[in-house]
């Protein structure tokens, strides 16, 4: 790696471009250690040591209370409460909380104020117990290193490495947004990281994470020659734009459900209807993905061409099917279809 940069960094198309080459690289380093960041965080969720306390209430992003564990309830917080402040924090969003739990020791009070129509309004006193520890087993481990650390981080690399090559190539930057998205479509720990860095990455995250199958469409579409006749183009179009538009939202509510849901609280309806149809959608973007490319075979002349897309064409079929079986048994056994990006 170190010699490609110091070749990237010597040659002309560096020195002509040496401003956006300057953003690349500093948005791979920030969106590098993001993903390293996300790693170790996920790695010690798993082990249960992702914070010294066990909270025994589960909160949605409006603040509500949605289960209680342990003896919680015996507390003075019960499901359907919403907390209005932490300690002496007002509850702006799910960093409130995390802020808290984060400097919290086993044995201490969490303050909560909450409120409910038919219980009124009363401050609740939670007992912070110590975190169990555990060790995963051998699979989950393979799982935890390939799933949260592995192919996210290397996504990251390669995405970012594509576009420092062919920064003024399209194909290029649709690769990256694949490639980048995919790696994004794994969950994060963003929500209990600092402002401003928090937005961020969670922004980011799932933009890109619900984003790249629009991606995959139009670089189906476009990949080696444009797909003929041009009104097939313009059919595939509307399903792309509605994941991308769905993704901007998911990306703009998640960033803002973290630090102020009141903020964004008149998203919540429209990211709910759109997102109850983007399982739907995205599997007609993959349909037109591979028809794109499938339909291609009778129009393109050249035969290096023809080749690399016969080669993408078998390469995406073979890489998809697990997930078109897995989506087959989600319609047959009759429950919702909840792929992330």
């Amino acid at each position: 790696m170190g010699k490609l940069l110091a070749l990237l960094f010597a040659s002309k198309a560096f020195r002509r471009n040496r401003g956006l080459y300057t953003a690349l690289l500093a948005a791979l380093v920030f969106f590098g250690g993001a993903q390293a960041w996300t790693s170790y965080d996920m790695i010690r969720a798993v082990q249960g040591r992702l914070y010294r306390v066990a909270f025994p209430v589960l909160v949605n992003a409006r603040g509500t209370v949605t289960e209680t564990r342990a003896n919680a309830a015996g507390q003075g917080v019960a499901n359907g409460d919403r907390i209005l402040a932490v300690g002496d924090e007002e509850y702006t969003g799910q960093s409130t909380l995390f802020r808290r739990l984060a400097r919290a020791a086993p044995g201490e009070f969490v303050l909560l104020t909450v409120d409910h129509p038919a219980r009124g309004r009363r401050t609740a006193r939670i007992l912070l117990a110590a975190s169990t520890p555990r060790q995963p087993s051998p699979a989950e481990w393979v799982g935890i290193l390939c799933y949260d650390a592995a192919v996210p981080f290397f996504c990251v690399i390669f995405g970012f490495w594509i576009v420092l090559v062919r920064p003024r190539d399209p194909m290029a930057w649709l690769l990256f947004v694949i490639l980048y998205g995919f790696g994004q479509s794994f969950d994060t720990t963003a929500a209990r990281w600092p402002g401003g860095v928090r937005e961020l990455v969670l922004m980011t995250h799932h933009l890109f994470g619900f984003v790249w199958p629009a991606a995959l469409l139009f670089f189906g579409v476009y990949y080696p020659q444009p797909l003929r006749p041009g009104w097939v183009r313009w059919l595939l179009l509307p399903p792309g734009l509605f994941l991308a538009v769905h993704a901007l939202g998911m990306g703009l509510w998640n960033a803002g459900i973290a630090g102020s849901y009141q903020a964004v609280a008149w998203m919540h309806q429209p990211i709910a209807a759109m997102t109850a149809q983007a399982g739907w959608v995205r599997m007609f973007v993959f349909g037109g993905f591979f028809f794109a490319l499938g339909f291609k075979q009778h129009q393109v002349e050249n035969p290096d061409a023809r080749r690399r897309l016969r080669i993408l064409l078998y390469s995406a079929f073979c890489s998809q099917t697990p997930t078109f079986l897995y989506v087959l048994y989600l319609i047959s056994s009759g429950r919702p279809i909840t792929l992330n990006g």
